[in-house]
């Protein structure tokens, strides 16, 4: 069996990061369940166009299937623990880019952070 996962790069308002995830997203619907994306949002302030590029992977052989959560854990370890793994040990099987536009979204308190009747 052979896992399939990407290493996705997100960028926008002066941040950067990058996680694995199971499968190959293509689209932020097939990104919106991942905690690593909703973390990465949090910090982002007003609206932004965000940058994805994703790197899919094969791990492994045999038939593929998308990696679980649990299988992304450990391939997060084996890249902890192994330089270049990715490069090295997996197959690239495609990359590519896409954008999608974020509104984060403004609490009342954010849009009035004093209580006026304190004043």
């Amino acid at each position: 069996m052979a896992y399939l996962f990407s290493k996705v790069t997100l960028e926008g308002g002066g941040y950067d990061t990058s996680y694995l995830t199971g499968g190959i997203p293509r689209n932020y619907d097939d990104l919106s369940c991942d905690l690593d994306l909703e973390d990465f949002l949090e910090l982002i302030v007003r609206d932004e166009e965000i940058s994805v590029h994703v790197e899919a992977y094969l791990y492994g052989e045999g038939e593929s299937y998308i990696a679980s959560g649990d299988d992304i854990m450990w391939l997060e370890e084996k890249c902890k623990n192994h330089d270049n793994f990715l490069e090295t040990e997996c197959d690239n099987i495609e990359s590519f880019d896409f954008t999608f536009e974020f509104t984060p979204e403004v609490s009342e308190f954010d849009r009035f952070p004093y209580d006026r009747y304190s004043l």
